[in-house]
């Protein structure tokens, strides 16, 4: 993480993946994890960096100076991930995902401090730039919305078998493509829970949205 902090580079976004453990949370979590790096990994290798995990992230001291987290001080958590979306361009931000920069993490074992962590973690989202919460929120909806149409044709009588093979062709690029990424990050995601996991993720962060618009104060835990 060090050796990439050359003259131009200032900030340095690296990957964190989770302890793997038995359960159906801990599949969600290899897959929220997988997905948050793939969303912000890529986002700055196309030149718009906006977020990185304070588990794996390295910046120059003279960055931390400009506002030492003073403008964050009044928020639950998030400094770090605020501090590289005020900061970060796409010419002084680097990433780096080999196996010997990574940090591996404990996970969270029960749903309700999972829940609590991810209320906390979206809410942040809230203070990103104009420009990356539009592109994020685009991002998102163009998922549920794949989920959204899927069961409303269903309902509705649609032809099923035209509406299952449009959405298997979906879900296979995106599956194929998700597990790759998967592998070349060291996350092992299993391809026959995909769909169950993918459905569960999708539900559980619009639940977690609901509550963060609805909460009147951001816990810790």
């Amino acid at each position: 993480m060090a050796a990439q902090l050359h003259t131009d580079t200032e900030i340095v976004l690296g990957f964190s993946p989770y302890i793997r453990k038995k359960g159906l949370l801990n599949q969600l979590i290899q897959f929220k994890t997988l997905w948050t790096g793939l969303q912000y990994l890529s986002f700055a290798l196309a030149g718009h960096p906006y977020m990185g995990v304070g588990r794996n992230l390295a910046y120059k001291k003279s960055v931390f100076l400009k506002d030492s987290f003073t403008n964050t001080s009044h928020i639950v958590g998030g400094d770090d991930d605020l501090l590289v979306n005020k900061y970060a361009t796409p010419n002084n931000t680097k990433i780096i995902i080999d196996s010997d920069s990574q940090t591996l993490s404990e996970p969270k074992t029960t749903w309700t401090s999972y829940f609590t962590q991810k209320i906390r973690h979206l809410s942040v989202g809230s203070h990103y730039r104009k420009k990356d919460r539009t592109r994020l929120g685009l991002f998102a909806l163009s998922n549920w919305f794949g989920w959204i149409l899927l069961f409303i044709l269903l309902f509705n009588h649609f032809d099923i078998i035209l509406i299952l093979s449009l959405f298997g062709i979906r879900s296979i690029l995106f599956y194929t493509i998700f597990t790759r990424i998967g592998l070349k990050l060291g996350v092992r995601i299993r391809p026959f829970t995909l769909p169950l996991i993918d459905l569960l993720y999708n539900l559980f962060y619009l639940v977690v949205g609901l509550r963060v618009l609805t909460a009147k104060r951001i816990k810790w835990s």
